[in-house]
């Protein structure tokens, strides 16, 4: 699997800073996603909160893919479920306004009190969609690479979620709260639809350095405008506000720790090499 990782230590550092911000912006829409779900009962599905997850954990393979390239592989893979759980959460709920709006929580409000969801249908043609999409995978890795397919394929899953909240960002009736809450992870979508075609570029070529920093510069803006997204929420909701400064202390610990052990594992990786 071609996928080009940093190799000097600025690319080094840049790449494990901005992981380490994808780890930190993802943990905390989990988090956030959770609540409404589990405590606020804001959601009807847990996609989204499981898709933050799953992307939080693929950052973390990422920072851990510096000094274990092997770990790039499965972090890909991971990346694809993520976005597809992300893309199910939008699908799920058309819309997220109520999310903005104070709410009268109480703790002993059934979970049976959430809005049903109707049934899932079976249909074969979907199977029949699915398999043909894993052989023409299959015959994509084998001409481009796998790593190449891989990007490709969490391109299609933020393409499909861009869809979505561009139709959400249209059809939502106007106001700057409103703008502002369907824009934000609008635009940090496209952002990371960049990165991810540009990673699939790099896989199959010799990628020039610029192509490289692009396509980090364009992950570092995504889950910035996602960060935005997430703070709009935060700062009207109470139960989220109230336990802000603890939460973040400890994210900031979390990412801090793993940043620093994973600097120092590659820098010894590399001190033994050149000592080799």
């Amino acid at each position: 699997m071609l996928v080009p990782l940093p190799d000097t230590l600025p690319q080094i550092v840049l790449f494990m800073a901005t992981a380490a911000f994808a780890v930190f912006v993802s943990t905390f829409c989990a988090i956030f996603f959770w609540v409404t779900y589990r405590r606020e009962i804001k959601l009807h599905t847990a996609w989204r909160p499981a898709g933050f997850v799953v992307l939080a954990i693929t950052f973390c393979l990422h920072l851990l893919a510096v000094p274990a390239p092997e770990l790039i592989g499965p972090a890909l893979v991971v990346a694809v479920v993520a976005w597809y759980l992300i893309y199910r959460g939008v699908k799920a709920e058309p819309r997220l306004t109520a999310l903005r709006t104070i709410a009268s929580y109480d703790k002993n409000i059934p979970a049976t009190t959430r809005p049903a969801l109707a049934p899932n249908h079976f249909d074969h043609w979907k199977v029949v969609l699915v398999v043909g999409v894993g052989f023409g995978a299959w015959g994509l890795g084998l001409l481009l690479g796998m790593g190449a397919v891989l990007y490709l394929l969490a391109a299609a899953g933020i393409t499909a979620t861009i869809r979505l909240q561009w139709r959400r960002y249209r059809d939502e009736p106007a106001g700057w709260l409103t703008t502002w809450q369907n824009l934000t992870p609008l635009v940090g979508y496209v952002f990371l639809l960049l990165h991810s075609l540009a990673m699939a570029v790099a896989c199959v070529l010799l990628p020039p350095a610029w192509l490289w920093y692009t396509a980090l510069g364009a992950l570092a803006l995504g889950f910035f405008w996602l960060s935005l997204w997430l703070w709009i929420f935060i700062r009207v909701r109470p139960l989220l506000r109230a336990s802000w400064l603890l939460l973040t202390n400890g994210a900031l610990a979390l990412c801090g720790v793993t940043f620093v052990l994973t600097f120092m594992v590659v820098l010894g990786i590399k001190i033994f090499l050149a000592q080799a």
